[in-house]
């Protein structure tokens, strides 16, 4: 193991003299462009030769969604570096589905989007996904400039989660549409900081439920590379079990 630091340039590139790969995955914040440029520029001057790099579905450099924002703004820096690379594009995380565990516990699932319906990916599935491209001898050089849109299971809208929960924890969890400043309102009070819960509820309603930056796009990419069907909602529950519900 060595360490690197985000926020010190030379200790990126310390860290990647010597080697041919990195997996890029800059944490969430309001500062993730410009750390990705950071681990970027360090690569370069470091000479490794690929990068693969964890992007969204929804990348777009003029979204309202500072994450989708931001990915597209590094995806391009990227692209301009000289460098091979690889670009992962998932859809939703079933993981974020958590964040309304206090309310699933209460039978209900709150939303601002509607019966629009996006695709979800389990980050276990991402993390495999990301080792093939970096590991696997057959995809070496096939990968090079390529995008791969994870989109695991065919899209779902929140009303069909309610039903998966309701399915899964054997009581009924029922979808409730939320006025969007209500909806920021309950990611507010679970804990989230403005820009993430602003960014959410433009995600529910501009990405889920109006379809927009290719929300419900669904491919099979996913399932190529790891060899086998993706996990879904379902088997999120079931390893959560005890999240979302009060037993």
């Amino acid at each position: 193991a060595v360490a690197g630091d985000f926020d010190d340039a030379q200790s990126i590139y310390s860290a990647l003299e010597g080697f041919d790969q990195l997996f890029l995955l800059a944490p969430e914040g309001l500062d993730q462009y410009e750390l990705d440029v950071v681990a970027i520029d360090a690569a370069v001057a470091a000479g490794v030769r690929h990068v693969v790099k964890l992007s969204t579905l929804d990348a777009n450099p003029d979204s309202a969604i500072p994450w989708a924002r931001d990915h597209a703004r590094a995806d391009a820096h990227l692209a301009g570096s000289g460098l091979r690379w690889t670009r992962l594009a998932p859809g939703a995380f079933t993981k974020n589905l958590l964040e309304l565990a206090p309310a699933v516990q209460r039978g209900l699932l709150p939303g601002t989007s509607g019966h629009g319906a996006t695709s979800w990916v389990d980050v276990r599935d991402l993390a495999e996904a990301a080792a093939r491209v970096l590991t696997e001898s057959d995809l070496q050089g096939d990968t090079d400039g390529q995008t791969y849109i994870l989109t695991g299971t065919h899209p779902l809208s929140f009303p069909e989660i309610a039903s998966i929960l309701s399915e899964e924890l054997g009581r009924t969890v029922r979808y409730l549409h939320l006025p969007w400043p209500a909806m920021y309102g309950v990611l507010r009070l679970s804990g989230l900081p403005h820009w993430y819960a602003r960014g959410l509820v433009h995600q529910f309603v501009d990405v889920v439920r109006r379809g927009a930056d290719c929300g419900r796009v669904h491919t099979f990419d996913l399932q190529v590379l790891l060899g086998r069907e993706p996990r879904g909602v379902a088997d999120l529950v079931r390893a959560h079990r005890a999240v979302l519900t009060k037993d």
